[in-house]
């Protein structure tokens, strides 16, 4: 739809009926919303003459409608919402955090190291979805784990992160960042030599060597820090 007036050829024209007051009574009026800016030129054509709305190309157009009479050029208008400054500030923050959060995961894919649990708060819980291997969530207990085999629980809902075959828990790789012991169910998910943990007792734990038991099952594999 555009509009034809004098000289000027107005593209991509909006035309809504609405009722205006004129010299203190109502008259039927048009309010004509335009996709882009027009130039003072179209303007002034549509005020010097009168305008047509036209739909179609060649032989194909059809005049809607010829318009004259008094026009009101409302070019400015702006809308203020009441918004406290502080409530403002406190928005960006969000923005921002929420604009890192969503980095997180990307970022700690593929990561070894104790950067995993600085961020835990940031990583986001499991919920169900397509994951591959790497990919760090956080379990209902807020402990995180990482992704040992690809898996879709939207087309398997038995598969969720309390899968061991599928979820391995974070091993520390330094005693400040121990984390619970978790006991071993396969290969994926073994202390290896220089991990920490947490133990039953409290004490903090180095793995020693490559290892699938506790300290309670095979002493010699642990050391207590």
């Amino acid at each position: 739809m555009y509009i034809l007036a004098g000289e000027s050829r107005i593209d991509g024209a909006t035309v809504y009926g609405e009722t205006r007051f004129y010299k203190g009574l109502p008259r039927p009026g048009l309010r004509v919303s335009f996709e882009q800016a027009p130039t003072q030129t179209q303007l002034d054509d549509m005020l010097a003459h009168d305008w047509r709305l036209v739909e179609g190309e060649g032989e194909d157009a059809t005049e809607l409608s010829v318009q004259s009479g008094y026009c009101e050029l409302e070019t400015h208008e702006a809308i203020f919402i009441q918004m406290d400054a502080l409530e403002v500030e406190n928005n960006e923050l969000k923005e921002e955090v929420q604009t890192v959060s969503s980095a997180i995961p990307t970022l700690l894919k593929g990561r070894d190291d104790d950067v995993i649990v600085e961020m835990v708060k940031y990583i986001p819980e499991w919920v169900m979805g397509e994951y591959t291997v790497g990919d760090v969530r956080k379990d209902a207990s807020g402990y995180p784990k990482i992704c040992a085999q690809a898996h879709n629980s939207i087309t398997n809902p038995e598969h969720d992160i309390t899968v061991a075959s599928l979820w391995a828990p974070y091993h520390a790789k330094s005693k400040e960042h121990a984390l619970p012991f978790v006991p071993v169910t396969g290969a994926h998910d073994m202390y290896k030599s220089g991990e920490y943990m947490v133990y039953t007792d409290r004490e903090v734990y180095k793995c020693l060597q490559d290892t699938a038991y506790s300290p309670t099952d095979y002493a010699q594999a642990w050391q207590a820090v």
